[in-house]
């Protein structure tokens, strides 16, 4: 009994000795098999991130998309989303609103809701008022500048209510001296396509232009006159109750090329006199220029005698260079 006993004894002592003292490395490190089943754990679970993460991304992505899709109407909130065109966001409100429409006729008082909507597409916008007179004068527009140095190219000239209205090009108006003759009308209260009829515009006149709805002669009977200066009281019966304006618009470009071949022809080949601000509409837009016999002027408007000059010489101090 008492070896069975010290045999027991002495294989748990071994035992004890062997778990303390000798424990394998693997015990304390695992196995390479381990090591590579916990890396593929790892990857999966970085895998399975990157792949939540990607979802998110795309989810995110989407709903940018579905919000901007979304837009707001009239009168909706456009905090989030945008404003359905042509609506505009109130910075104030924020929420959608009309765009704000510039007036066709800037800050004119004159009264343009009688017109039909085809009509004032007709017209169009962009118009700047330059002359008014009252219903209520006896005489024509002050001044004789015979419309000249106002930058545009259109003119309309209308009544305070629209009842007549007409639109040409500036050239038509004033480009050079006519006498009882045909002026091409663009489009007017009477036509929608262009049509003729026959003014006077003469420099040496006070009164001059005389711009009409249809033929001076027939204007005049009719009190369809739109346009004279210098106070003049002729013709006064066509000027109207609600008043008489004239707008202007569009930008005139100096065409160097043309108007200098025009004073050339003027000058070297005709030896006439000429103002390009008042004789030619090709010079529109172009600084002035003139000649008298042996003196010509530039924009400054100065006299410079250049009778040492030959005419081509006198041509080449007043050409756009």
């Amino acid at each position: 009994m008492l070896i069975i006993i010290l045999v027991i004894v002495i294989l748990l002592c071994s035992s004890i000795s062997g778990g303390v003292g000798y424990w394998k490395r693997e015990d304390l490190f695992g196995t390479g098999a381990d090591d590579a089943a916990k890396a593929a754990k790892a990857a999966k679970a970085a895998k399975a991130a990157n792949a939540a993460n990607a979802t998110a991304a795309a989810n995110a992505t989407a709903a940018a998309a579905a919000a901007a899709a979304t837009k707001a109407a009239l009168g909706e909130s456009c905090s989030v989303n945008t404003c359905e065109s042509p609506l505009v966001c109130n910075e104030y409100s924020m929420k959608c609103a009309n765009a704000p429409v510039t007036p066709p006729f800037g800050d004119s008082s004159v009264n343009y809701t009688s017109l039909s909507q085809a009509n004032r597409d007709s017209i169009g916008s962009g118009w700047k008022q330059i002359k008014y007179i009252p219903g209520t004068s006896a005489t024509w527009f002050p001044g004789n500048d015979q419309l000249k140095g106002y930058g545009g190219t259109e003119f309309l000239f209308t009544t305070g209510d629209f009842s007549r209205w007409l639109i040409c090009d500036q050239s038509v108006v004033n480009g050079r001296n006519y006498f009882n003759e045909d002026r091409t009308i663009k489009k007017s209260s009477i036509s929608a396509v262009p049509y003729t009829a026959k003014w006077y515009y003469r420099h040496w006149e006070p009164v001059d232009p005389l711009v009409s709805l249809e033929d001076h002669e027939v204007s005049v009977v009719s009190n369809t006159i739109m346009y004279a200066e210098n106070n003049t009281t002729g013709h006064s019966a066509s000027i109207h109750s609600t008043g008489m304006y004239v707008f202007v618009r569009g930008a005139s470009a100096c065409d160097k090329t043309a108007c200098n071949s025009f004073m050339r022809d003027w000058l070297v080949d005709k030896n006439w006199a000429f103002d390009t601000d008042t004789i030619n509409g090709i010079c529109a837009g172009c600084p002035k220029r003139g000649y008298r016999g042996v003196s010509i002027y530039k924009e400054d408007g100065v006299w410079k005698n250049v009778a040492n000059l030959s005419r081509e010489g006198r041509f080449n101090e007043i050409k756009h260079q």
